[in-house]
């Protein structure tokens, strides 16, 4: 199972100076057990289309990187309008890549990549970016800190997740 998601808020968590505040950056990236694909930063104004673009040189290497083909590849995608819009859904369709739908809505805590951009968010807060350019920086820097092993445990967690949700009959749980 691969999961993706576009993060287009800035990553900090603290308080942002006004210099800060006027910084922002969108990315997209995937993860599975043991891989992830490269981070692509994104157009601040993106739209469905620019999706299919970024899966088609990004994200469908970075899966058959791990898979010899896309066949039995399931992915998790957050609720974003855009994951929905006819142009990419119609594309998924057409390459083959099963989306599990419909998501819960506000359910981060069983998307695994939302403790990823929990642990770039605090990585680049400790850095206090002032410019785009530094900002993409520690982006990337903080991505090729993602470990194999810190993804296969996130990934592991997944049946621990839900049956936490369905004990506590869909409740936030602690992840």
């Amino acid at each position: 199972m691969w999961s993706f998601s576009s993060l287009s808020r800035p990553p900090t968590l603290k308080p942002l100076s006004s210099q800060q505040s006027r910084i922002s950056v969108a990315i997209a990236v995937a993860i599975s057990k043991y891989h992830k694909s490269s981070i692509h930063f994104l157009n601040p104004k993106f739209n469905a289309a620019d999706l299919v673009q970024v899966f088609t040189s990004t994200i469908i290497p970075a899966i058959l990187a791990a898979h010899d083909s896309l066949d039995g590849v399931r992915i998790i995608m957050d609720n974003d309008g855009r994951h929905n819009a006819p142009v990419f859904v119609d594309f998924m369709k057409r390459i083959g890549l099963s989306v599990i739908r419909p998501w819960p809505a506000k359910s981060p805590d069983l998307n695994p990549i939302e403790n990823v951009f929990s642990f770039l968010k605090s990585y680049v807060q400790g850095k206090c970016p002032t410019t785009e350019r530094k900002l993409r920086y520690r982006i990337r820097r903080g991505w090729a800190k993602v470990s194999p092993t810190f993804l296969a445990h996130l990934l592991d967690s997944i049946p621990d997740r839900l049956s936490q949700v369905i004990s506590l009959n869909g409740e936030k749980v602690a992840y």
